[in-house]
């Protein structure tokens, strides 16, 4: 590659970095640099998503996603509920020059929420393991797991330092 092509390749690196939100995504809505989001279905399940920028590790895309559907539970009076790793993505995007690329984590959870008679010894607790969505073949697709509603907020809403406000918010 020439002196000229190489300055080139790194201006159009730093132009798309530049470009891009340097902080990672919030715990927020849907917007122009990830959030959450969910949709109902008519059997009352939901699918919740959750989609970073290149800023934000993968964990963390984990945690919103069953924080995200930790909230909605408690929206519908449920105290706990049974999330199944629908998806789990970590997109690759290409910055223009070979080899060289960002990494976006997605992460797609499908909820129902629990009848009050099986909270007590079902779902104490706020864990999905990340090897779950990182290897569904090996967990397989259908393994779900129930998870307390109030302990995942509490949890989560501290561990990322969240007000009520935030966590009040709607998906749009």
């Amino acid at each position: 590659m020439s002196p000229l092509n190489q300055f080139l390749s790194a201006g159009l690196i730093c132009l798309l970095l530049s470009g891009c939100k340097s902080t990672p995504t919030p715990y927020e809505p849907y917007g122009l640099y990830g959030g959450y989001s969910e949709k109902q279905y008519a059997d009352g399940s939901f699918s919740v998503r959750f989609s970073g920028n290149v800023s934000i590790k993968y964990l963390t895309a984990l945690d919103y996603v069953v924080l995200r559907s930790a909230v909605i539970a408690r929206e519908h009076q449920a105290e706990a509920f049974a999330a199944q790793v629908s998806w789990a993505n970590i997109k690759k995007l290409d910055l223009g020059t070979p080899g060289v690329y960002a990494e976006r984590p997605e992460l797609g959870l499908k909820i129902q929420f629990l009848p009050a008679a099986l909270t007590d010894f079902m779902a104490t607790g706020c864990v999905i393991p990340m090897e779950a969505t990182l290897a569904p073949y090996t967990y397989g697709t259908d393994r779900v797991f129930q998870l307390n509603t109030q302990a995942c907020i509490q949890r989560l809403q501290k561990k990322y330092q969240l007000t009520d406000q935030q966590l009040a918010a709607t998906a749009g």
